[in-house]
């Protein structure tokens, strides 16, 4: 038995092949991008990733790829600004301490935050890059034509500074105040960065107990001496609030040559505060806190 078709049924039919075709072609494609976005990631980040609430991962852009991000939202009355967190080096995103109770802490005075992996530290055993290379990886990674200068030139910083980037840009969408908060030896990478303005300006920056950089051969602008570190960190023309707790004899001694080098470049807003209380999570949060609307972030 023959069917014959018209030729308005013809057409029906020829338009409903061509429609399944396009979403055929349409979920294919979307499957790869799919794909090619978790390949982007890092496998360790992903795994990472499972442990927190699904509401609270996001994946950022970097010049490597995707990167791991806890988002937080504000639970007070008012938004205050983004809060960019950023662990000490080989920590995880949530370092228990400190950085955990801060990233939920800060929400309930009214600051989101945003909690981002630090990259690997791996990198910093990786051979730098050509002057050529370098210049075009730091444009990529920090928006600056200029960033091929000597102090991004290194894979590890070069990561760095493109994430946080990428967080300071989602930080300016958000809110007209931005603050890093930076532990341990993380800011002995950034330093020249924020000094040479690779770094998009926060409204201010949080030190929490801050270390040298690891020794290098390749790069001597690195902060790997107490002296360069202070020296450094005081002539950043943005306020700053180092934070400190006394770890060992020579605590003392390294935060008194800060302050004085801060005297001596004439550091507009630079503050010392010493955690000495059993309970350090709460009082740093409303540590902070202070400090945010000493700075007029409110």
């Amino acid at each position: 038995m023959v069917i014959s078709l018209g030729s308005n049924a013809m057409w029906k039919l020829s338009k409903f092949v061509a429609v399944c075709a396009m979403l055929t072609l349409s979920t294919c494609g979307f499957a790869q991008e799919e794909e090619q976005a978790q390949a982007k990631k890092s496998v360790s980040e992903q795994l990472l990733a499972q442990h927190f609430p699904p509401a609270e991962v996001k994946w950022f852009d970097s010049a490597s790829g995707k990167f791991l991000v806890l988002q937080r939202d504000y639970m007070a009355a008012t938004r205050h600004g983004v809060a960019i967190i950023l662990s000490d080096m080989t920590t995880p995103l949530n370092n228990p301490e400190l950085i955990e109770n801060l990233r939920t802490g800060l929400t309930e005075k009214g600051w989101m935050t945003l909690s981002i992996m630090p990259p690997s530290a791996h990198l910093l055993n990786e051979v730098s890059p050509s002057s050529e290379e370098t210049g075009a990886n730091a444009a990529e990674a920090a928006s600056d034509p200029q960033a091929n200068s000597s102090e991004t030139n290194n894979p590890y910083t070069l990561e760095l500074i493109s994430r946080l980037n990428s967080a300071l840009n989602t930080a300016g969408q958000i809110s007209k105040h931005s603050v890093l908060i930076i532990q341990g030896r993380q800011i002995a990478y950034l330093t020249k960065a924020l000094s040479s303005k690779h770094l998009r300006p926060p409204s201010g920056i949080v030190i929490l107990d801050a270390h040298v950089a690891f020794a290098t051969l390749t790069n001597d602008e690195l902060a790997t001496t107490q002296q360069k570190l202070a020296n450094q960190i005081t002539k950043l023309n943005i306020p700053v609030l180092d934070v400190y707790q006394i770890e060992r004899p020579t605590t003392l001694e390294t935060m008194r040559q800060r302050k004085l080098f801060s005297n001596k470049n004439r550091h507009p807003d630079y503050r010392q505060t010493e955690l000495v209380s059993s309970h350090n999570d709460e009082l740093l949060v409303k540590t902070l806190y202070g400090w945010f609307r000493h700075l007029g972030l409110n």
